[in-house]
């Protein structure tokens, strides 16, 4: 299996993202309740928020990142449903 650790931040605050040791990142942090979709928080937390997480990467030596997103960054709707786009 593959061994990971969980880090409990806020990725608004690039203080509390303190990566060093790590491998490698996962970056899975966003809103998620379709509610949410057009909060003014989204802003802070998707765009900044991972900004600051590439920064953090970057400041502990170039750390390979994955960024994980969803449907809702390209076709967010009131309506939670399951879109072919292929």
């Amino acid at each position: 299996g593959l061994t990971y650790e969980s880090c409990v931040g806020d990725v608004r605050e690039a203080a509390t993202l303190d990566v060093s040791g790590c491998d490698g990142i996962i970056h899975l942090a966003s809103l998620s309740a379709w509610a949410d979709i057009h909060s003014p928080q989204m802003k802070g937390v998707v765009l900044d928020g991972t900004r600051n997480v590439l920064d953090a990467a970057k400041k502990a030596g170039n750390l390979r990142m994955v960024f994980v997103s969803s449907i809702t960054a390209i076709a967010a709707s009131g309506i939670a449903a399951c879109n072919d786009f292929m």
